[in-house]
Order: C-alpha cells, then sequence, then structure tokens
C-alpha cells in the first residue's frame, strides 16, 4: 500500500505541477510585460545584493551606483572639525547635481527582499490583469510613463524613493477605473479586491502620520491619480473621442521636461543651501544661501553659513544682521545662539552699539534678555591671528569693554613693564569655524 500510495502521490504531484506549468507559460504568453518587468527587478537586486558580499560594500551603496536615488547627508564641519554624523542638509544630491536619468532607474530598486516580495506580488496580480484589458504595447508605454512621475512627484517635496509601488499604485487607479466601463475586468478584479488595494494606499498616509513608518505617500497618490486619469481619458466614453487619444499622447512628451525641472527643484530650500556649497564664487553662494533662507527660514545651518560668509568678507556688521535674522526666525536655536556669542566677542564697542540697536529693530521690549544671554554666553577675549592659526596669540584689549566687563577679565601674566604676556593659543580651542555651519 505504501508503494502505491507514493505512486498516487507522484501522480497527483506531476499532474499539479503540469498545471502549475501551463499556467505560468499562459501568464508569460498574456502578460509579457508583467513577466519581464518581474525579472528585471529581481535581477537588479540580485545582481546588486551578489555585487555588495563579493566587494564587501554596503548594499545601500552599490545600489546608488547602479542608479537608485537616496536621501545624502553633508557633511557637517563644526568647530574646525568634520563630523560624520547626519546634518541639517539632505536631500537626493545625486539628482540635484544633474542625474535625472536616476528617476526612472530608482523604481527598479528595492530596500529589501521584503520589500521585492511584496511589490512583485502586487505587480503580477494587478499588472497581468490591466495587461490583458490593454495589450503588451499598451501597457508598455503605461508602465514606462509610470515609473517616472510617481518619482517625480516625490523629488518635487525633496524626498527619495526606491521601488515599484509607485507604478502599482498607477495600475491600481487605471484598473478601478476600468472595472467601471468593463464587465471583464470588473470580473476579474472585483469590488472587494479594488476596496482592499485602495485601502493598503490609505493605510501608507496612516503609518506615516504615526511615525510607525514612512511611506513615498506623494508616489502613491500621484501613480494612482495618473493611472486613473489615463483609463478615463482612452478607455471610458472620452477614449472614442480621437482627439482625446492625440492629446492624451502628446501630453507624454511633457515628461522629460518635468523629470529636468524636478532634478532643479528651485522652490525647495535644501537645494539652494546645496548649491551654495558647490559653487567658489563668493557672490552666487550668497544668492544662494539667501534664497535658501527666504524660501526655508528654518534652515538654521543656512542662516550661519550666509553670515560667516560676510565675516569672512569682512563686513561683521552684515553678519550680525543675517545672524540675528536667523535667531527671529529660529529663536530656540542653540546653534545661532552660539554664532551671534562667537561673533559679539568679536565686534568693538562701536560694532556692539549698532549691534544692540538691530536686536532692538528685531526682538523689541525683549532685546535686553537676548543681550544679556549672548553676552553671558561670549568670553571678553579678542583674537588677533597671523596668517599661520598655530602661531596666533591670546591677547587682551580692555578698551573696547565696559567696566562690568573689565572686571570679568581673566587674569593673565603681566611682563615686566606690566604688559600682558603673549600666551600661545591653543588651535583646537578656537576655530574660526562657526558652529553648525556646512561646506
Amino acid at each position: 500500500m505504501s508503494w502505491f500510495g507514493a505512486l498516487i502521490d507522484l501522480m497527483i504531484g506531476v499532474s499539479v505541477l503540469g498545471r502549475v506549468e501551463e499556467n505560468a507559460m499562459n501568464w508569460i504568453r498574456f502578460g509579457p510585460v508583467t513577466a519581464e518587468s518581474i525579472v528585471l527587478c529581481t535581477t537588479l537586486y540580485l545582481s546588486c545584493l551578489f555585487e555588495a558580499v563579493s566587494e564587501r560594500q554596503l548594499r545601500r551603496d552599490v545600489q546608488r551606483n547602479w542608479g537608485a536615488i537616496q536621501m545624502l547627508h553633508q557633511p557637517l564641519v563644526q568647530d574646525g572639525v568634520r563630523h560624520q554624523g547626519k546634518s541639517e542638509l539632505t536631500g537626493p544630491f545625486d539628482v540635484w547635481s544633474g542625474e535625472w536619468w536616476r528617476i526612472p532607474v530608482t523604481s527598479l530598486h528595492h530596500d529589501n527582499v521584503v520589500h521585492l516580495l511584496a511589490c512583485l506580488f502586487a505587480l503580477w496580480y494587478l499588472g497581468y490583469r490591466l495587461e490583458l484589458r490593454w495589450g503588451s504595447f499598451r501597457t508598455l508605454l503605461f508602465l514606462a510613463s509610470s515609473l517616472c512621475l510617481p518619482v517625480a512627484a516625490e523629488l518635487a517635496i525633496g524626498r527619495a524613493m526606491t521601488g515599484t509601488s509607485g507604478t502599482i499604485c498607477a495600475i491600481l487607479g487605471a484598473l478601478v477605473v476600468l472595472r467601471q466601463s468593463s464587465p471583464e475586468v470588473a470580473k476579474e478584479f472585483s469590488e472587494e479586491a479594488a476596496i482592499t488595494w485602495v485601502s493598503l494606499i490609505g493605510l501608507g498616509f496612516v503609518t506615516t502620520v504615526a511615525g510607525v513608518w514612512t511611506c513615498p505617500n506623494a508616489a502613491h497618490l500621484a501613480g494612482f491619480c495618473y493611472g486613473a486619469a489615463i483609463a478615463a481619458l482612452t478607455s471610458g466614453p472620452l477614449g472614442h473621442v480621437i482627439l482625446v487619444r492625440v492629446s492624451v499622447v502628446l501630453a507624454h512628451a511633457w515628461v522629460v521636461p518635468l523629470l529636468l525641472l524636478v532634478a532643479s527643484p528651485f522652490w525647495i530650500g535644501q537645494y539652494q543651501w546645496y548649491l551654495a556649497t558647490q559653487t567658489t564664487n563668493a557672490q552666487v553662494a550668497n544668492r544662494r544661501l539667501e534664497l535658501a533662507v527666504q524660501t526655508d527660514p528654518s534652515l538654521t545651518g543656512a542662516w550661519l553659513m550666509w553670515s560667516r560668509n560676510a565675516e569672512q568678507q569682512g563686513d561683521p556688521s552684515v553678519a550680525w544682521v543675517r545672524l540675528i535674522k536667523g535667531l527671529t526666525a529660529n529663536p530656540s536655536d542653540v546653534s545661532l545662539i552660539d554664532g551671534t556669542r562667537r561673533l559679539w566677542r568679536h565686534l568693538d564697542s562701536q560694532q556692539r552699539r549698532w549691534a544692540e540697536i538691530v536686536l532692538a529693530e528685531n526682538f523689541g521690549k525683549a532685546a535686553p534678555v537676548w543681550l544679556k544671554q549672548i553676552r553671558a554666553g561670549a568670553s571678553p577675549i579678542s583674537l588677533d591671528r597671523d596668517e599661520d592659526p598655530t602661531r596666533s596669540t591670546l591677547k587682551t584689549d580692555v578698551s573696547q569693554f565696559s567696566l562690568d566687563q573689565k572686571l570679568e577679565l581673566p587674569s593673565l601674566p603681566l611682563m615686566p613693564d606690566g604688559s600682558p604676556m603673549e600666551v600661545p593659543l591653543d588651535p583646537d580651542r578656537f576655530n574660526d569655524a562657526v558652529e553648525g555651519t556646512l561646506f
């Protein structure tokens, strides 16, 4: 009986495998574009994984080399030390540098195995049904544009993404509209299935708001709306109007200019700040920094860099104004307060009187409180530097301080003639870099 049972099991297994093979062949035959998309995403992921293991690199770095768009961080220079931690200046720097071709490529990359499998399952389930209705050529054109537009939506708000989730949302939007006018699609894609898939998109918004998981919601929403619009214009009642179909095709000529536009998002403060760090022209850098803080006043690092540029150009008054403007927009930022304290230390008596007027103009009745806070943290020591910072000396200049400040001066060793003795300056203690300034 055991041999007979084993033979029955083998026959059943062969029969099941035969049906699976037949279904797979039918799926590839009627959905070649969907099948090739799945193969391409899988091959790209495994190739990056193999290179990362063989070259002993991070898979994230390999994927970036292969065209994935990632959020990068500008190294932070603080007190003359280059820190490797994350800084305030972040963004998809590769795209901002002109590599717009990454926009369609990044959709083929995936963060991990779970992300890959989830997207491939959705692509198989939804893409196959759309391809049955539209055919391979039309589906190919649709997928090509839906690889770009969702990513462009994320870049438009200064974010990066990887994965085909935006493309999947575009397919879903098309199917939701198609099932309203096509009984065949309604049969293959039931109302319950449509509600379930749309609910998953809504879940992404909920997890993002709750802080549980950040999803590319802009890409999902843009993809869904794009797919629904294309389906409504080409497959509904309007689809029979030749002028409408031609207009839809011609409208896709704007895809390339759109990609170039989101690769240079002048409306994003981080982008303007990034360009300021990439130029050696002081005038251009100052203009970029001005646009950055006008667009996004919360960029405290940009305020500090803008102020530091004026100080390096020999205009501490302008540097002070920029610091105070930044402090007005970000009154609780520690780096800006430290910047004003450091700059106050370098102002002479006349400049300090003018600095108090600037404080009063920006903070009104609260100006004395701010002045007290700035003076409390500012050392009344001025730094005289030679060209070689290692040969600089620390001197005391009491002529520019008020009486209460003179009483706070540290006791320094004196020369036989009564003049202050020069003490070697420790370059690690004093540095010209403004806290939080990025280069």
